[in-house]
């Protein structure tokens, strides 16, 4: 998917903030060096997180990396969708209306999100130095 076209949907619905828009930009030129490396052995099926080669990831490699990094950082009991879970709450917590968040997620019905994540942590019980540190975020 083009920049543009990334940067269009993230305008159009805010569901991208420009950071992470940022952050996509410089992994797609880590893919551009990847190409370069590997050449014609490099497949492009327009994934966003592919191998070295370009392919879908292998889910146990992913899985492998997933639980060296969390031994590392002393995180045994944290399972990777916990991460989907954690970051749902960060932006709720955060001001970002359900919607959004229903956007970022991929959610085709409020009441999913509102039903999985609004009990999880209520905007008022927020610090607010958490709200101002994440605001700048979004």
């Amino acid at each position: 998917m083009p920049d543009e076209e990334i940067a269009a949907r993230g305008t159009q619905d805010g569901a991208v903030p420009a950071q992470t828009l940022a952050l996509f930009r410089a992994h797609r030129r880590q893919h551009a060096a990847d190409r370069l490396v590997v050449g014609e052995r490099w497949q492009d099926p327009g994934l966003v997180f592919p191998s070295k080669f370009g392919t879908p990831m292998d889910p146990d490699h992913i899985d492998r990396t997933w639980h060296k990094i969390r031994a590392a950082a002393g995180l045994d009991w944290l399972r990777l969708h916990d991460l989907r879970h954690a970051c749902a709450t960060f932006l709720l917590v955060s001001d970002a209306s359900p919607r959004r968040v229903m956007k970022v997620f991929g959610h085709s019905q409020i009441g999913l999100t509102m039903n999985t994540y609004a009990h999880v942590m209520p905007r008022s019980s927020a610090p607010p130095w958490m709200r101002l540190r994440v605001r700048r975020f979004l």
